[in-house]
């Protein structure tokens, strides 16, 4: 899976906040987010091997979200740390009809190079199946598609 790992803030509250109002909740919780991050955690969850490529801030963020993916037997070598860019976050509010409102900073997210990618998918040259969505740069996100096609992988692409 080539794909965004972001650190989720959810707040559920009876409304959504209107323009400059604030809102109080009756919950929060904080979890491992970003479209390919859960992608990998649901095929891992269903029996899959799975490889993330992805990147992270070398931050407090970045070393909890490694950590979880880990954890869901996913393996992680190829999720880069950047030293300059922090991790990206994920702010979700969610009123009492389950409607929200999200905001995403994808940050390192969308610094992943098509060098990374191509290292990565080097490695990762007889997978099966292979994940992306549009949350990582645009330029990387195409090479690797295509990297994918011509290694005759089943390629699923979710914008």
């Amino acid at each position: 899976v080539l794909g965004s790992i972001v650190y989720d803030c959810v707040t559920w509250g009876d409304r959504l906040p209107r323009k400059g109002e604030t809102v109080i909740g009756y919950r929060n919780g904080f979890f491992t987010g970003g479209k390919g991050a859960n992608q990998a955690v649901q095929a891992a969850r269903m029996g899959a091997e799975v490889s993330m490529i992805g990147r992270v801030g070398n931050d407090y963020f970045g070393k909890i979200l490694i950590s979880a993916l880990k954890k869901e037997g996913i393996n992680t070598k190829y999720i880069y740390m950047d030293n300059n860019l922090p991790t990206g976050t994920c702010c979700i509010h969610i009123d009492k009809n389950g409607s929200n409102a999200i905001m995403v900073a994808p940050q390192a997210n969308l610094a992943i190079s098509i060098g990374q990618i191509n290292r990565a998918m080097n490695e990762y040259s007889d997978f099966d199946i292979f994940l992306t969505q549009l949350e990582v740069n645009i330029e990387s996100t195409i090479h690797a598609l295509k990297l994918a096609r011509n290694m005759k992988s089943i390629v699923v692409f979710n914008p």
